[in-house]
């Protein structure tokens, strides 16, 4: 508490100080990765990971060691050092916990390891059916292997089954799965009851989409304009203008019927400087939708990729940007594609 106070203070020397002697006394995750996160904002990548090392020597209690490595393999994706996380996400999810099976199938992904990243699915798939059932027929869908026929009954099983009470982000699952179907209604019933909940502009991207795709021009310009309205009437307080630039620039193009390579470059950036990479994936799929309509499949070809290969993607617009690459190459990647820094994409983790 004391190294919180500090560090709020900005006396960051004595902040590591004080959590250094609080691990000292009691080696707990939190501790250790509130000291990671202070030598990150230093960027002395060195004492992170002497830290971390000296950390994972200590005997272990109450899973200290399975939140480290997650978390040390989610830094290493994030620097675009995938082969680095590696050896962590797989001690992690010896655990087999819902988390490290999911996270280990992700950087084996990255690293092109395609039967190996499956594998870990699969086991998040079957061991966690009521969390990750859907998940092993989603890996399919975004690289274009595996056993999509297996895949898919678990993932008809999961979605058969009720999930509870209907939030927003059940309705986007559902209308993604939809879409994966190829069941476009459905898909435009489910992302319709999403904007229900509050107005955005990835559901109201996907009605838009699905509505002039079904030639229904009436409910995608009354998507639009309700997306509109609300951002003139009440914009969200905590929205960043990076988003917002972003957000509207890909909602203005869904009125265009061309785009320039200039405009391409210039909403492109807008994308790329959105702090958040979860919704800086959704909008590179969304861009790469719009692109692939106005003719511009190149241009759409890279943004699907960007969607795809982000380290904190948004997992469900990853899937459906990959989907795309998948019926445009037969397979999202190529087999010896391995991710790399050069594709990073994006404001920068720090180092």
């Amino acid at each position: 508490m004391l190294g919180e106070k500090y560090e709020k203070m900005g006396s960051v020397e004595d902040a590591i100080r004080c959590i250094h002697q609080s691990l000292e006394l009691n080696p707990r995750f939190e501790a250790a990765s509130q000291l990671a996160a202070l030598y990150l904002e230093q960027r002395d990548r060195q004492s992170w990971e002497t830290m971390w090392e000296a950390f994972l020597q200590l005997p272990d209690n109450s899973s200290n060691h399975y939140f480290a490595q997650l978390e040390i393999a989610d830094a290493y994706c994030g620097w675009g050092e995938w082969q680095n996380a590696k050896p962590y996400i797989l001690e992690a999810a010896q655990v087999w916990g819902t988390i490290s099976l999911y996270q280990a199938s992700f950087v084996l992904e990255g690293l092109g390891e395609w039967k190996q990243s499956e594998y870990w699915m699969t086991e998040a798939t079957t061991n966690y059916p009521s969390h990750y059932g859907y998940a092993w027929y989603y890996w399919c869908r975004r690289t274009g292997r595996g056993n999509l026929a297996a895949a898919l009954e678990h993932a008809k099983a999961y979605f058969a089954n009720p999930l509870g009470k209907p939030t927003r982000a059940s309705q986007v699952l559902q209308g993604s799965f939809a879409v994966l179907q190829d069941d476009r209604d459905t898909a435009r019933a489910a992302y319709a009851k999403a904007l229900d909940f509050y107005p955005s502009y990835t559901c109201t991207l996907m009605v838009s989409k699905l509505a002039r795709e079904a030639l229904d021009t009436e409910t995608h310009q009354r998507a639009i304009a309700a997306l509109r309205k609300h951002y003139q009437e009440s914009p969200p307080d905590d929205e960043s203008p990076e988003l917002t630039k972003a957000g509207m620039a890909v909602v203005d193009l869904t009125e265009a019927q061309q785009v320039s390579d200039e405009q391409i470059e210039q909403i492109g950036t807008l994308i790329q400087q959105v702090p958040d990479s979860p919704t800086r994936s959704a909008l590179a799929y969304f861009f790469g939708c719009e692109l692939d309509r106005l003719g511009k499949e190149t241009a759409a070809l890279e943004y699907w990729r960007h969607a795809l290969v982000l380290p904190s993607r948004d997992h469900i617009y990853a899937t459906l940007a990959g989907h795309e690459l998948c019926l445009k190459k037969t397979t999202s990647r190529q087999d010896d594609d391995v991710l790399g820094k050069d594709d990073l994409w994006g404001p920068a983790t720090a180092e």
